[in-house]
């Protein structure tokens, strides 16, 4: 893991996300965003909250008060951030947020942030916005295909987010995708949430390669 030190240490990495970000009591609280800071040495600043949404809800005003249209305002951008990763949260799929269209616009004002793919694209544009030269990560979450919200998320991943890319230039860390059914015994019961060794050994290393790659 030295190697990894080499290349981070000292460096600022932003996390935003939802609960797969933040962990749960299974995890003692602590995810991926722990275990690659211990790794490789870089600060960090985590700004993630359970069972919040990317987009805004006009009906439910805690979805407002809590997305990530919301939060990316808590983060300390006078720390010059090397990389910030986003989560694309389960739960806009499970609530049913709409998936809306992709913006021809790049500044946040211009943004949806009622849909997700709109909240996604105010989120990029207030990154581009605040710390320009900042690397940006947007990863995806395996789960179970027996999870309820499993189609409606992988759609978008597989189409949404790769056109969303081409826009804006974002790196992903595919990890909805996975080679085996081997992934399945490190979510919990619900299909969705890691344990510690789903942390472990479905999330820290490819996150980590993003962020060294050049």
């Amino acid at each position: 893991m030295e190697q990894f030190k080499n290349s981070l240490i000292g460096k600022t990495v932003f996390f935003l996300g939802s609960s797969i970000t933040a962990g749960s009591k299974d995890t003692d609280g602590q995810s991926f965003v722990e275990m690659i800071a211990e790794q490789t040495g870089c600060d960090y600043q985590k700004e993630a909250l359970s069972g919040t949404t990317l987009a805004d809800n006009d009906v439910d005003a805690w979805y407002q008060e809590t997305s990530y249209c919301t939060r990316i305002d808590n983060f300390e951008w006078w720390k010059t951030p090397y990389a910030i990763v986003v989560q694309i949260s389960t739960n806009d799929f499970t609530k049913g947020f709409p998936v809306g269209l992709i913006s021809s616009h790049l500044s946040p004002e211009e943004q949806d942030r009622n849909t997700v793919a709109g909240a996604l694209e105010y989120v990029l544009a207030t990154i581009k916005k605040n710390a320009p030269k900042c690397k940006v990560i947007v990863y995806s979450s395996p789960m179970a295909p027996t999870y309820s919200a499993y189609e409606a998320y992988k759609g978008f991943v597989e189409w949404e987010l790769v056109a969303l890319q081409k826009k804006w230039g974002f790196q992903i860390a595919d990890l909805f995708h996975q080679p085996n059914d081997n992934y399945l015994k490190h979510l919990a019961e619900d299909g969705i949430h890691p344990t510690t060794n789903g942390y472990r050994y479905l999330f820290v290393k490819p996150i980590i390669e993003e962020l060294l790659r050049n």
